[in-house]
């Protein structure tokens, strides 16, 4: 891991770009963040702003908000390896958070207690994918939370004490695991990559026999499941806001719902003017969305 800060200028480019070609097998992806102003009918305030202009033509993905003002960020620049940026969208810089010798890492969450955050690892044998913690000052290397488990693909914190995981087998299935027990229990298979935890519940997805990922609510208190609503054709993320409405992406649209009315679909901004054609993933905080499209 990189120990010392390294910050370099982020580049606020134009988003009307020349088409990208990919590196290896880490898919072209480009990460821009959004202004809305939610009392104003929804607003777009501004053209959306490109914040992966420092690795154009790179493999930029899975943003993740540790604060208003900064974000994690998966990142494969020229080398087989991903690893874990951090941008700070005020200033407009970022730094290289990991650097580990021959090992990816992806799919940053700050562990509610602010003091750590955690990260998925591909290690060196290019199959064994683990999750790790990792102290934010990295004044450490960190250490495997679930020594046990070698098949973890994503990963969201319910508490300070136990997560949600997504396993990689034949049936994707989700469990929660303890990190101060080591106890893991099964909460669903056929799941989904995306899950979010907000307001006290997990949010996360299920893949039916048609294709369509369905959004359902687990209860971490109570032990229950709810559905809330299917996903269009080739989407699987979603994003959960603070008052509970959810948003998705159909192509170049963001969509909300509400979940007591999840027929109700409002569409939040439709970004193909700006060339943003296929939406992956969503994250957000208070007035700003971050999104990935990939061309």
């Amino acid at each position: 891991m990189i120990r010392q800060k390294v910050c370099y200028t982020l580049l606020v480019i134009s988003i009307l770009l020349m088409p990208l070609t990919t590196h290896a097998q880490w898919p072209v992806s480009e990460v821009f963040l959004c202004q809305v102003k939610w009392n104003q009918k929804n607003v777009l305030v501004d053209k959306p702003m490109l914040l992966s202009g420092f690795n154009k033509n790179g493999y930029n993905n899975q943003p993740f908000f540790i604060s208003y003002q900064e974000i994690f960020l998966t990142v494969n620049t020229d080398s087989f390896y991903t690893d874990i940026y951090q941008l700070n969208l005020d200033k407009k810089e970022f730094f290289q958070t990991t650097k580990t010798e021959k090992i990816s890492e992806f799919s940053a969450n700050l562990i509610p207690s602010q003091n750590h955050f955690s990260a998925v690892r591909i290690e060196k044998d290019g199959k064994t994918q683990t999750l790790w913690q990792y102290p934010m000052d990295r004044s450490n290397y960190g250490k495997n939370l679930f020594p046990a488990l070698t098949n973890i693909g994503y990963h969201a914190w319910i508490n300070t004490d136990e997560v949600a995981m997504f396993l990689v087998d034949s049936t994707f299935s989700l469990v929660i695991g303890h990190i101060k027990t080591g106890n893991i229990r099964k909460i669903s298979q056929q799941t989904g990559r995306c899950l979010k935890s907000k307001n006290g519940f997990l949010y996360f997805s299920e893949k039916e026999i048609s294709g369509l990922h369905r959004i359902k609510k687990y209860d971490p208190l109570e032990q229950t499941i709810v559905s809330i609503t299917l996903l269009p054709e080739k989407t699987e993320d979603f994003e959960v806001l603070v008052n509970g409405n959810i948003l998705f992406a159909d192509k170049s649209k963001i969509i909300m719902i509400a979940p007591e009315r999840p027929d109700n679909q409002q569409i939040l901004m439709d970004l193909a003017p700006y060339g943003i054609q296929y939406i992956k993933r969503i994250a957000s905080e208070r007035d700003r969305i971050i999104l990935v499209n990939q061309p």
